[in-house]
């Protein structure tokens, strides 16, 4: 299917540059990126549901496991 976005210059042009670094079309590397970004709306989803369901990870356990893999 084709599809068509508008969006301002510079964040085509930015668009554009990521797509040319991965080596990958622009079409795929935008499909790509919405990809990931609705797998990740479902990931949150499916942890609040955890939460609510569980309660809240601990507060020590979290930062446990932000010491031992820590975010870039």
């Amino acid at each position: 299917m084709k599809l068509s976005v508008s969006m301002d210059t510079d964040l085509a042009k930015r668009v554009m540059r990521e797509a040319r670094g991965s080596k990958l079309k622009t079409s795929t590397w935008i499909a790509d990126v919405i990809r990931e970004h609705f797998r990740q709306q479902e990931a949150k989803k499916l942890l609040d549901e955890l939460d609510a369901k569980q309660g809240p990870v601990d507060r020590k356990l979290r930062e446990g496991v932000r010491r031992q893999w820590p975010v870039d």
